[in-house]
């Protein structure tokens, strides 16, 4: 979340201090919560991989902006993404 919101803040969004706190927060407050990729892969439907990741990942390479976790992230869930659509995943 702080690398994303690197990016965001770079792009001129505004981000105010505390925010990833903020969000921890309110998702350990829910119970039960599971992300919609977690969902996905249990279904074994395609990930929207692009859309919750590759977006970051390319705003911050053309802002210049290290997201070095944010980038290993994204390839284990592309990894995970292939295997999926391939069917070589949790099969």
């Amino acid at each position: 979340m702080e690398e994303v919101i690197a990016v965001a803040m770079k792009a001129g969004v505004p981000m105010r201090d505390g925010l990833v706190d903020e969000l921890f927060e309110k998702i350990n407050g829910l119970p039960g919560i599971i992300s919609s990729m977690q969902k996905d892969v249990k279904a074994r439907n395609p990930l929207e991989i692009e859309v919750i990741l590759g977006t970051p990942v390319r705003k911050a390479r053309e802002l210049g902006v290290q997201i070095p976790v944010l980038q290993v992230v994204y390839a284990l869930v592309a990894g995970v993404d292939y295997g999926l659509r391939e069917g070589k995943v949790f099969g």
